[in-house]
């Protein structure tokens, strides 16, 4: 079954499973935004400090949860009708990650509990390639050309201009810069980069302990001989 169509397609499964968990992990890491207010200044830009500023953001983040019903009111900040529409269409997207993520996540650990108890162990491995390479591949080109993929992401996937904001209407997006959204999506690489390689360690961890396995095997059979 090492080259079946079936192991493939499930590897591509637990990538999508992977790149989700990624997006999902780093949407709701504090930690970058964080530093970037205090990396830009950011709370110098609308005269409010940073503990208002991580508010605001705590309450965008928690509208983006599947378990949020409801409108998105910014305790401090104004918004135009434009704003409230681009930031709820942002919250269906990432709800459809969540339910991927949700979906795969259940197909991933229930496959790969059948195929460690097959011991057909080569699964992690390939799993480890699909994680790596097409991310990484994609990731290296949205990277170096940021600005130009920044801009074609917003146009592919939004039907209008709403996702650009004037400062004077939604001031939010003074402390959203693009930066935020460059170093956000550095972290998705690095953990998915990270998950490529666990997935692989699995794999040679499992392999090893096999070989050790029927090397013992076989030691305790040649002393019955």
């Amino acid at each position: 079954m090492k080259n079946s169509v079936i192991s493939w397609c499930f590897s591509f499964v637990c990538m999508i499973f992977i790149i989700c968990f990624s997006v999902i992990t780093t949407v709701n890491f504090k930690g970058i935004y964080k530093s970037d207010i205090d990396r830009y200044h950011l709370d110098s830009y609308v005269g409010v400090d940073k503990e208002t500023l991580i508010k605001n953001y705590d309450v965008l983040i928690e509208y983006q949860s599947i378990f949020f019903n409801g409108e998105l009111e910014l305790p401090d900040f104004p918004m135009s009708k434009e704003g409230k529409i681009h930031f709820a269409e942002v919250k269906v997207i990432f709800e459809i990650v969540q339910y991927i993520c949700i979906i795969s996540g259940i197909t991933s650990i229930t496959g790969l509990i059948y195929y460690i108890k097959k011991k057909e162990f080569f699964i992690f491995k390939k799993i480890a390639m699909v994680s790596f390479f097409v991310p990484l591949g994609i990731g290296i080109i949205a990277g170096i050309f940021f600005d130009q993929a920044f801009v074609l992401f917003h146009k592919v996937v939004f039907n209008n201009n709403y996702w650009i904001f004037d400062a004077t209407t939604d001031p939010i997006i003074s402390v959203l810069p693009q930066e935020f959204f460059m170093h956000s999506f550095f972290m998705i690489i690095g953990i998915i980069v990270f998950l490529s390689l666990l997935s692989y360690g699995v794999y040679r961890w499992l392999l090893n302990k096999e070989i050790e396995n029927n090397n013992d095997k076989k030691e305790g059979i040649n002393q019955l001989i």
